[in-house]
């Protein structure tokens, strides 16, 4: 996946005129539960009840913003988590 998510910075954005979105759709332990994060049990979160995890979501962040911002110019950025839940929720869904 790494070499397509290369490709698509470093030679079809470019070629293209685009900026690139890196968008994070799944954290480890599930940031909502939803079939599209991998749960490990449906329904459930367990992202932010293990510092681990929290830990990993940052490193992949920090290792793809290495990895992108000071030499390509079609990276656009990262977005944090998709569609995170958990002690939050009421305020995301009041906006």
């Amino acid at each position: 996946a790494i070499n397509y998510l290369d490709r698509a910075i470093r030679e079809w954005a470019p070629k293209y005129n685009l900026l690139v979105l890196i968008s994070l759709h799944a954290a480890k332990g599930s940031q909502n539960g939803n079939d599209h994060s991998s749960p490990q049990d449906p329904g459930k979160t367990h992202w932010s009840a293990y510092p681990e995890n929290v830990r990993n979501t940052l490193d992949a962040v920090e290792w793809l913003a290495r990895r992108y911002y000071a030499n390509d110019v079609a990276f656009l950025g990262i977005g944090l988590l998709n569609e995170p839940t958990g002690e939050y929720r009421k305020p995301y869904l009041s906006v």
